[in-house]
């Protein structure tokens, strides 16, 4: 699935699908969030969209309706999500006999959502998250060598810098690290390596 692909996302909640729609959109992909689930036939119908994202109670038609219609008119030519609150193993057999490729709970990692939707996009989107992370392990790897560097200096004014230009460093990252693109786990990681660089430098002598 190339960037100019289309995804519907269907949700009774207009918060939800507006949500998950912009999701995709920052991930570079063409999205379009549906309220209803006659609408999301008669979208099916119009654009041929390569991925259906909905949840199981949708207004209108439930999500396996609109899985067993979606596949009737449209066979495997697109990918079929189910994106839901409730993912339990009997409604995710049950899932699979209705079409979907998929079952991902909403407590997921978004991640797991474009993963599902759109490997190739998920793909690049997991190499440019490790670029960006090993970036700010860098970076807090520098921060670290300047303190040790501050630890072993008789010069005060050199001190003092260094523990400033860290300082300043590591409001640097903290920013970053609120915007930047990355899974849970990987985000954990490195807000404990931040944590861990602020307490030290908080404890310079």
């Amino acid at each position: 699935m190339g960037k100019s692909a289309s995804i519907l996302v269907v949700d009774g909640s207009r918060d939800c699908a507006d949500a998950v729609a912009m999701m995709f959109r920052s991930s570079g992909l063409d999205a379009v969030a549906i309220y209803d689930g006659v609408d999301a036939l008669s979208q099916v119908a119009q654009s041929h969209p390569a991925a259906v994202v909905t949840d199981f109670e949708v207004p209108g038609l439930s999500g396996f309706e609109i899985a067993g219609r979606v596949r009737a008119s449209e066979g495997r030519t697109l990918r079929l999500v189910a994106y839901t609150g409730w993912v339990v193993p009997d409604l995710t057999q049950r899932a699979k006999v209705a079409g979907f490729d998929e079952v991902i709970s909403k407590t997921a990692d978004p991640m797991e959502l474009l993963r599902a939707v759109s490997p190739d996009t998920y793909e690049l989107m997991l190499r440019s998250m490790t670029a960006g992370a090993e970036q700010v392990r860098l970076q807090v790897r520098l921060s670290h060598a300047m303190l040790d560097h501050a630890a072993v200096s008789s010069n005060s004014y050199k001190k003092r810098r260094l523990h400033q230009l860290v300082e300043v460093r590591l409001k640097r990252l903290g920013r970053s690290l609120l915007t930047m693109p990355l899974v849970a786990e990987e985000r954990d990681e490195l807000r404990q390596d931040l944590t861990s660089l602020f307490e030290r430098l908080n404890r310079r002598s």
